[in-house]
């Protein structure tokens, strides 16, 4: 039997050995025995996508059109989750890639706890995108029931919030990462965790861009 059919594998694609040489790193450490972790430049990539059948390929678009090439990658595999890099991102372009097929849109130099997060999130079927984008498309495609809007259904939780899991909600709707919401607030990252899974508990939500969409509208 192949043994990569009893793993869970992993693709890397870039033109930039940097980039792959990082992302290896960061990898490396969430990965389990089970995975199988694999690299190649863009030039290959099609050939090492059907050769390999992954369930998990984040690509470094470098100079290429981000939703052009994954439209021709697309085609060797349509059951592997695309976690799509590039430099800098509109919410145009982001739309693009999630109209193409993508399931995730990272900066090329994502902190490894926003590449984990991505991650965690794309393994479950989720998608990933900076929350100010996902909250308009969440409005824009989701439109909330007509008896009650998401701001009213959180307006009679929110005082539920003490001063601080308050000052931690509104620095996750910037879309600061657990870290940089520690720096600003002058807390340890472990706090900040722990106010998070505080206010999920208390406006009844299990997911981040939930509480950015929501909150934002308070």
């Amino acid at each position: 039997m192949d043994r990569r059919n009893l793993l869970v594998v992993y693709l890397v694609l870039s033109d930039d050995h940097l980039f792959s040489l990082r992302i290896r790193q960061t990898l490396a450490t969430l990965l389990s025995d089970s995975c199988l972790l694999a690299d190649g430049s863009l030039a290959n990539a099609a050939v090492l996508i059907r050769q390999l059948q992954p369930s998990i390929v984040l690509i470094d678009t470098g100079s290429y059109r981000p939703d052009i090439l994954l439209r021709e990658l697309i085609r060797c595999s349509s059951e592997a989750r695309y976690l799509m890099f590039a430099s800098a991102w509109d919410e145009s372009a982001m739309i693009a890639v999630l109209t193409a097929g993508g399931h995730g849109c990272l900066p090329t130099y994502a902190d490894a706890e926003l590449c984990e997060n991505a991650l965690r999130a794309i393994e479950t079927g989720d998608y990933w995108v900076p929350h100010t984008i996902l909250a308009h498309a969440y409005a824009s495609t989701r439109p909330a029931p007509p008896s009650i809007t998401m701001s009213e259904h959180l307006q009679g939780k929110a005082g539920r919030l003490t001063g601080r899991e308050q000052d931690v909600a509104s620095a996750a709707c910037k879309g600061l990462s657990n870290k940089e919401i520690a720096r600003e607030l002058g807390i340890s990252a472990a706090t900040v965790k722990t106010h998070l899974h505080q206010i999920f508990a208390k406006l009844g939500m299990t997911r981040r861009h939930l509480l950015v969409h929501g909150i934002r509208s308070i």
